[in-house]
């Protein structure tokens, strides 16, 4: 199989009871994710919240959509010192984050990073199924 997707699973976060989440060492310099940065964040499709590319913040939130994926726009967050961001409460009410709830982070090349529930993962894989079908 020769397709590729540039897709990558990085590991699973935990929600902290103060309801942050730290970013997977490993995607903050593919991603150029530095500390005090403001990053937008969005929700995919009710499922899934993540923080996409900021070149690219102003065309997804004009479209409303992100690959065929309803998108709704929130404010920015804030990266703190450990490389940890707050999810805000709108985000977490929406999608029914608790705190000590385990997230899937994935990050695809350039263009974001998705945080999903561990009970919302075939969703995900739903997506690659649907890509790998039509590249």
């Amino acid at each position: 199989m020769d397709k590729k997707l540039n897709i990558k699973i990085y590991w699973v976060t935990t929600v902290w009871p103060k309801w942050q989440v730290i970013i997977p060492r490993d995607c903050r310099p593919e991603f150029g994710i530095n500390i005090w940065d403001d990053r937008p964040i969005i929700t995919i499709d009710n499922i899934a919240f993540g923080l996409p590319n900021p070149d690219n913040w102003d065309e997804i939130c004009e479209d409303g959509e992100l690959d065929e994926k309803s998108i709704d726009c929130f404010w920015s967050v804030k990266i703190w010192t450990k490389h940890q961001f707050v999810i805000p409460s709108e985000i977490r009410s929406a999608l029914w984050i608790k705190s000590w709830d385990s997230l899937v982070v994935i990050w695809k090349e350039w263009e974001w990073i998705w945080f999903v529930r561990n009970d919302n993962i075939d969703y995900f894989f739903a997506i690659i199924k649907k890509k790998l079908s039509s590249v």
